[in-house]
């Protein structure tokens, strides 16, 4: 998988919906279903915080999974 580029930070009061749509915003102008989609991550799987799908937005990120 490709890593997202130009990074943001992740802030640990966030929730990773909210980090998501954020991140998704800035690197594509759409709600995070557009970014997940493009990184191969089911958008269902990750809201329900199947942990496959978490370390998915983990690696496009460079983030350690636990940060995240």
């Amino acid at each position: 998988m490709t890593m997202l580029w130009p990074a943001l930070p992740f802030d640990p009061q966030e929730t990773l919906i909210s980090y998501a749509n954020r991140l998704s915003m800035s690197h594509t102008g759409r709600g995070m279903e557009r970014l997940l989609r493009d990184h191969g991550i089911h958008h269902g799987h990750f809201v329900s915080n199947r942990p496959e799908a978490v370390a998915g937005v983990a690696d496009a990120t460079g983030h350690a999974l636990i940060d995240v």
